[in-house]
């Protein structure tokens, strides 16, 4: 998720971020899953986490969503 964020970043301001450490901690053990989304599989884990570090990157992905396949609603936080 961290390489994912940086990418993000990089895509979005053409630079890169000032730092880039991210540390997760998932809370308990995260459920894997097989979701069907228009007509194509994605595996993907549903689960707690806290992150720490890069204010810029924890941002971005609060905003834009952890991992992959946002834009089909994959990432999302709360």
């Amino acid at each position: 998720m961290r390489m994912n964020l940086i990418r993000k970043y990089r895509a979005l301001t053409g630079s890169d971020p000032s730092d880039t450490d991210l540390e997760f901690k998932f809370e308990g053990q995260p459920k894997s899953q097989l979701v069907q989304y228009k007509g194509t599989h994605h595996h993907c884990y549903v689960g707690e986490f806290s992150v720490t570090g890069s204010d810029e990157l924890i941002r971005l992905g609060w905003e834009c969503g952890f991992g992959e396949a946002n834009s089909k609603g994959f990432g999302m936080v709360k």
